[in-house]
């Protein structure tokens, strides 16, 4: 969308005005969540959104007067191109029971019900007994049912999708598949020195895919990559990683770089490295969900910047949906 400016939000009262999340405002949209869900914010979903704003993906912050006072917004799962979603929708605390939030859903639902492009208007949410926004959602939204898709034997989720039919036609969610497990359940963790020997083994089969035919094993790679582990871990290196039956299937490096400062700048950059998955693994949507990891720590780090290199354009095109850019001021001599 070349002109996010143009999205509008109408309300219902006058009481409430929404702007688009962008760059200049995202962190009073992450202000909001981070107060509302303290356990498991998510700064990299407004990086998304100001990054590739359209009509049909787009957070809001809502303000009552000039006071923010929580968020609100939708997106498309592209496999189901009937449905819109709302996606995260909070009003904070000190705001809640004026009404508020009522508007603010109605708003949204009429918001999506202006686009022209959908049946229905749905939510995806998890339930625990008196969760305010459930409250609302059975007042407002017509249809509710279970989703137990991707529970497993030993873990139920307690998820709920609720519906709100722009036509005649209903049809409920009938439990298709959506793959929320790929995205909340992947837990991205910081490798340790018990996992040295694993991600030295790894390096090599990353090193072997990126060099085909081309490799050759000039120095021992395993070796020199366990030593160079066992000095730097956890020190001017981090290893963000996914297991999954206590084995890794990807992982993303942040080696730390401590340059000479300047005038604009400490001087402290991330430079990421060993982005990796196993091949079975792919295209779940699992390397985004490190690489965010990766940056939030960057940022937490108070790092001026971080870099990386490839030529491959499947990761191009991930990076760059990640708000990373070409650079065409560096310059290389090879030794």
């Amino acid at each position: 969308m070349k002109n996010p400016e143009e999205i509008k939000m109408k309300n219902t009262s006058n009481k409430l005005k929404y702007t688009v999340v962008n760059k200049e405002n995202i962190d009073i949209a992450y202000n909001i969540q981070k107060e509302v869900w303290k356990e498991n914010p998510d700064y990299n979903n407004f990086v998304e959104k100001a990054i590739n704003t359209s009509k049909d993906n787009v957070s809001f912050i809502v303000y009552n007067e000039e006071n923010p006072i929580g968020i609100t917004g939708v997106y498309v799962d592209k496999k189901y191109n009937d449905s819109i979603w709302l996606d995260w929708f909070c009003i904070l605390p000190k705001y809640r029971q004026k009404g508020f939030g009522k508007q603010v859903l109605i708003d949204t639902i009429e918001y999506a019900r202006a686009l022209n492009n959908f049946l229905y208007f749905r939510i995806e949410t998890t339930y625990w007994k008196d969760r305010p926004a459930l409250i609302l959602y059975d007042k407002i939204m017509p249809f509710k049912e279970k989703y137990t898709a991707e529970d497993t034997d030993t873990y139920s989720y307690n998820r709920l999708i609720y519906t709100y039919n722009y036509t005649n036609k209903k049809e409920m969610w009938n439990n298709r598949f959506l793959g929320l497990n790929d995205y909340y359940m992947v837990d991205v963790i910081l490798a340790d020195k018990k996992d040295i020997d694993e991600l030295s083994r790894l390096r090599i089969f990353q090193q072997k895919d990126d060099y085909k035919e081309e490799y050759v094993d000039k120095y021992d790679l395993e070796k020199i990559t366990k030593e160079y582990l066992i000095e730097h871990l956890n020190k001017d290196i981090y290893f963000f990683m996914v297991k999954e039956s206590n084995k890794i299937i990807a992982t993303c490096g942040l080696q730390i770089l401590k340059l000479l400062p300047q005038c604009i700048d400490k001087g402290a950059e991330g430079y990421i490295c060993n982005v990796y998955t196993k091949d079975e693994y792919r295209n779940r949507g699992i390397q985004t969900k490190i690489l965010k990891k990766c940056i939030q720590f960057a940022k937490d780090y108070d790092l001026s910047c971080i870099r990386l290199s490839t030529d491959s354009e499947a990761a191009i095109k991930i990076y760059n949906k990640l708000g990373l850019e070409f650079d065409t001021l560096a310059m290389k001599l090879k030794l």
